[in-house]
């Protein structure tokens, strides 16, 4: 399994089932970043600069204003070969490695694309896109289109993370064609499912990619300067911690771009989408692993037992709680829950009781509530 592999599943994958919390006992601190001793090679840096740029969710499209382009056909059909009608320009896009797995995409159907049904972005789309030659793209067509070699069984990891979309002259996608640069799988739409790429084909696939500058050009075990940008990435924005005697991983926090003396009551669709998101992105493995609607339950010894539901990006915009505290005082919150507490047994986190009803990460209600066995 490659390195990156153990990041995506680290940050967004599945985890084992969380029982009742144990009596309640004091947060330990997150690991300091060490200083580095010694600067990074120039290849580093400059691999690190793209991985930071495609895993921050400030730079997905979900924040974009979009509507469906005119003339849109709807490219998800099969078809015998990619057949791109008069396309006259190519754009390549990245998505968010495991982010199109664990909450992002999924309401729009985009799990492994960058386009949904209607032809707008997909949310974990990283802007802005990368213009290719026309002739590169006229290169990509003929390369998938050309005789394949005997199928071959493969073991593959993530979903496409690289998507080529070419264009018509009224700026209209007319067709896609996404690259496993972790595996050597390929696809297109419209088209068929996945297919293998051969040693020169991927190879090429290669060359084109880090011309293009696009990043995450190659299985990070397979290469020393991609799997060292992925290990100081970690270094500088994964922190580990436990809480409750269990332990957890997430990003480290960072400022949400809201101003957070105004009130919730007074937010903007656009801040508190905001908001929403960067209370997503911030959430811990062991939470991420609920899905919408689901449910799951904390004790405390001699105390009250809850049921707590963690909702996805949509479901917090959708369900925005309405109260006059400010973003500053709930964000404390959310972040204390992001710290694995979310019912706020922890002495520190007591303050945030009063607040339970403004928390737009999570919906936590007493046992015995009829909310909890929904």
């Amino acid at each position: 399994m490659s390195l990156r592999h153990v990041l995506i599943l680290l940050l967004v994958a599945s985890c084992g089932q969380a029982g009742p919390m144990p009596a309640p006992e004091a947060a330990l601190k997150p690991r300091a970043t060490k200083a580095r001793a010694e600067p990074l090679p120039a290849a580093v840096q400059s691999e690190l600069q793209r991985l930071s740029h495609i895993l921050d969710y400030r730079n997905y499209a979900l924040f974009l204003t979009q509507t469906p382009p005119v003339g849109y056909r709807n490219i998800y059909r099969r078809a015998d070969r990619f057949d791109v009608p008069a396309f006259v320009r190519v754009r390549a896009f990245v998505t968010a490695p495991g982010h199109s797995g664990a909450g992002l995409s999924q309401p729009v159907r985009c799990l492994g694309r960058a386009l949904a049904e209607d032809g707008t972005l997909c949310a974990a789309v990283v802007v802005p896109a990368i213009d290719v030659p026309l002739e590169v793209g006229k290169e990509l067509v003929a390369m998938f289109n050309a005789p394949r070699g005997t199928p071959r069984v493969i073991m593959c990891g993530p979903e496409p993370d690289h998507h080529f979309v070419f264009y018509d002259e009224h700026d209209v996608p007319v067709g896609t064609l996404s690259v496993d640069y972790d595996c050597p799988e390929w696809s297109t739409s419209p088209g068929f499912d996945e297919t293998i790429q051969t040693a020169q084909q991927r190879e090429r696939l290669t060359a084109i990619c880090e011309q293009l500058g696009l990043g995450l050009c190659h299985r990070s075990d397979h290469d020393p300067t991609q799997e060292r940008a992925w290990k100081e990435w970690e270094r500088q924005h994964v922190e580990r911690f436990e809480t409750h005697g269990i332990r957890h991983t997430r990003r480290r926090p960072t400022a949400p771009r809201v101003d957070t003396s105004l009130s919730l009551s007074a937010l903007t669709a656009d801040e508190r989408r905001e908001l929403c998101v960067w209370g997503w992105y911030h959430r811990p493995l062991m939470f991420k692993r609920y899905g919408a609607g689901e449910t799951w339950g904390l004790e405390k010894p001699d105390g009250p037992a809850y049921c707590v539901r963690s909702r996805s990006w949509t479901e917090c915009i959708a369900e925005f709680p309405r109260c006059d505290a400010t973003v500053a005082e709930v964000q404390r919150c959310v972040d204390a829950a992001n710290r694995g507490d979310p019912a706020f047994f922890l002495p520190d986190n007591a303050g945030c009781n009063a607040l339970r009803s403004c928390n737009w990460s999570y919906a936590t209600w007493q046992r015995g509530d009829a909310s909890c066995e929904k």
